[in-house]
């Protein structure tokens, strides 16, 4: 490799010529490119959690992938100015950002597929604590604990399996007016716990209110981020458990 220039504040030259300096170099680079990569990539987590399994909830999703692509991004940029100091040919330059970008899509992908592992458990474990949480009792009922499997918890757990999310737009619309309206955020709300598993844990928190089914996962800016479900039972089974 040629080496390149490269002057510190003091204008003293320090030269990269050999297969070490460079190995040195990029080493510190990816460092940098990682420290400051957390501050970067805040905006990409917020559209990564934008996009994420309908049945996560920010409290559950995976982090440091959009640390990792905004380092990614910070690294092209350092080695596009290296090609251009270097005097590369333009294929090289090219190449950097198609690189990012094929990287970059597929960090989104696995972060997908990490989200999908991540709420699997609802469908392939037992849970670890089952609690309903009341609006009107400051202690909250506890159904399961330590793994030991109840009548309750087996009901809930085929229950919370079987829900269906609400697709259909006029009818999600409807959902948003009403709980606009009518619902309540620190209301009624059942506390599913999954042991860790796929590098992270799982927690459902379902709420119940006036036959409404939903899932508090976030905001998208301003708006808040609510998947609804049609009510198969679990109004029901609450009423059941909370008399």
């Amino acid at each position: 490799m040629k080496g390149i220039n490269v002057s510190c504040f003091r204008k003293e030259k320090f030269q990269i010529k050999s297969r070490k300096d460079w190995v040195i170099f990029w080493f510190f680079a990816g460092m940098i490119a990682y420290v400051a990569g957390e501050t970067y990539g805040a905006g990409m987590d917020k559209w990564l959690r934008e996009h994420a399994n309908p049945w996560i909830t920010d409290l559950n999703v995976p982090s440091g992938y959009g640390r990792v692509i905004a380092a990614a991004f910070l690294l092209a940029v350092i080695a596009e100015v290296i090609l251009f100091l270097r005097r590369k040919p333009r294929k090289a330059k090219l190449a950097v950002p198609a690189a990012v970008l094929l990287f970059s899509l597929a960090a989104v992908g696995v972060y997908q597929v990490h989200c999908r592992l991540i709420v699997s458990v609802l469908w392939e474990e037992a849970p670890q604590r089952v609690v309903v949480w009341l609006k009107s009792s400051p202690q909250g009922l506890s159904i399961q604990e330590n793994g030991s499997v109840t009548e309750e918890s087996r009901e809930l757990l085929e229950l919370c399996r079987n829900l269906e999310m609400i697709t259909d737009a006029e009818e999600l619309e409807e959902c948003m007016v009403w709980y606009k309206t009518e619902g309540d955020f620190l209301g009624d709300y059942i506390d599913v716990s999954f042991p860790k598993k796929y590098g992270h844990s799982y927690q459902l928190n379902l709420r119940v209110q006036d036959g409404h089914v939903f899932l508090w996962r976030g905001y998208r800016g301003y708006e808040e981020r609510i998947t609804f479900f049609r009510d198969n039972g679990i109004s029901d089974w609450m009423d059941a458990v909370t008399r």
